[in-house]
């Protein structure tokens, strides 16, 4: 019997990861077409191990009733599990991954698609710009954040951000969305000066640069439409170029921007649909990336109501980009991670009240529910008023849960929870007690998080589209490359 099974269960695997063999035929309602993709599309959940994917899933079904746009793509496409690395290195940061997604080449972690003696790598836009294509960048982070930065941009380190926006300025990208305006704009000048967002999205920030280089100008000279918040996001003319910058540093977590969006920011959808409608103009096709980039974030910061929230919010983007490739045969569609963050699992747990193991259910989902602002939110509200009296009453007004006073004196101690949630010292300040809260509400949300850091776990890759049965098997991260430039015979 337990032959049977073993046989049964790596039966369902190959299946599963097989999709299509080289001399098989494609699964029943995943389009394939000899001919390449006109258009490719690659959406990133940075930071999106399947456990992630499956959290969502979970809240979905059990508050929603719905299933996720993913799984309608998986239902029609292409399924293989992606090694994340970097040279030498069995876990990648968020620029090495995505120069291997990009370029198709291992480099070293920090390294924005260049190799260690600092020559510039050919990214897939790059190409995708030679052949007369459209191309665009969308994000919820910085655009000059690692992974937006390393399809345009060539730098040894990520953090070079001042150099990483004059690139991208000078890049020719038709379209480029999301945030980091302080980048942009000249050394000691207010954001609000150029911006009409709100306080959320750091409207009372100032420039992040050290020199007198203003680069919206510059950007404007180049024929682009600049976009600062979401109404004209919306209303813009969806011809030509457009740059988007929506936040001084990262879009707020979609979770600070429910149900009413006080900083006029728009949805990773609504970008990447405005994205595709000025993109598809263009006869010979485009290359459009869409991150999101706050996945990562929430999971560094253990915060599972967030991390949810902010998978939600890509999912509708993925939403988005899977009905246009369905109107549109021609287009190529590619769903990845570039590494997986955090470990979150909803797990069980022996409960020494009740002398029995506690299994997470529904209840547990509805528990998240209730958190409506993120632990980054909260622990800047707390900034201004620091006690356990504070915390205690921040918590219950945003999660609805009484922190005991032993939690909350847990949390104020501001140590590491585990040797795996020791962070840089420049965050732990904020960090130590984010992780703490984290670690406490995880016993009333069913949620355990194994790091604050990335981990080494394959990551998926999700086709659809023309030579999207390419996507089967296990891979490495620059496969990924790879099969894109098949793909669209680049």
């Amino acid at each position: 019997m337990r032959v049977r099974s073993a046989f049964f269960c790596m039966f369902l695997i190959v299946v599963m990861l097989g999709g299509c063999s080289d001399g098989g035929q494609p699964k029943a309602g995943a389009r394939q077409s000899a001919e390449p993709a006109t258009n490719i599309i690659l959406l990133i959940g940075d930071g999106m191990g399947p456990e992630v994917i499956g959290l969502a899933k979970d809240y979905a079904q059990a508050l929603e009733k719905r299933e996720l746009w993913m799984e309608k793509v998986l239902s029609d496409g292409h399924l293989a599990l992606v090694r994340s690395t970097a040279t030498g290195k069995l876990a990648a940061d968020s620029a090495a991954a995505a120069t291997a997604l990009a370029t198709g080449v291992q480099v070293d972690n920090m390294s924005v698609s260049v190799t260690p003696e600092g020559k510039p790598l050919t990214t897939i836009l790059e190409m995708a710009r030679v052949q007369s294509k459209s191309t665009g960048l969308v994000t919820t982070t910085r655009l000059t954040h690692a992974t937006p930065a390393c399809f345009a941009a060539h730098t040894a380190d990520r953090d070079s951000e001042a150099e990483i926006a004059k690139q991208l300025a000078s890049s020719d990208i038709d379209v480029m969305m999301g945030g980091g305006l302080t980048w942009w704009i000249p050394a000691g000048k207010p954001v609000a000066e150029y911006a009409r967002f709100g306080n959320e999205a750091g409207v009372d920030y100032k420039s992040s640069r050290t020199d007198e280089l203003n680069l919206l100008t510059k950007a404007i000279s180049a024929g682009y439409r600049l976009a600062t918040n979401r109404d004209e996001l919306l209303a813009a003319n969806r011809t030509g170029k457009l740059l988007g910058l929506f936040a001084s540093s990262h879009l707020p977590y979609a979770l600070d921007r429910q149900p009413n969006d006080a900083a006029n920011v728009p949805s990773l959808a609504e970008m990447t649909e405005v994205a595709l409608s000025i993109l598809s103009k263009n006869q010979k096709g485009f290359f459009l990336m869409v991150e999101g980039g706050r996945i990562d974030h929430a999971a560094h910061n253990n915060d599972v109501a967030s991390l949810i929230a902010d998978m939600l919010d890509f999912d509708e983007a993925v939403g988005v980009a899977y009905t246009f490739a369905e109107k549109h045969p021609n287009t190529a569609l590619f769903i990845t991670a570039d590494h997986a963050t955090g470990a979150p699992s909803l797990s069980a747990r022996y409960d020494e009240k009740a002398g029995d193991t506690v299994y997470p259910d529904d209840s547990a989902m509805r528990k998240i529910s209730r958190q409506d602002a993120s632990f980054e939110r909260i622990m800047t509200t707390l900034a201004v008023r620091p006690s356990a009296a504070a915390l205690r009453e921040l918590v219950a007004k945003h999660t609805g849960i009484k922190l005991s006073d032993e939690d909350a004196a847990f949390i104020m101690k501001a140590e590491p929870v585990s040797p795996f949630h020791v962070i840089r010292p420049k965050y732990r300040q904020f960090g130590y007690p984010t992780l703490a809260l984290g670690r406490v509400l995880g016993v009333e949300y069913g949620t355990a998080w194994a790091t604050a850091e990335h981990y080494a776990t394959p990551v998926l890759l999700i086709g659809y589209g023309p030579r999207s049965n390419l996507a089967h098997g296990y891979l490495e991260n620059t496969d990924v490359f790879k099969i894109m430039k098949t793909a669209g015979a680049l």
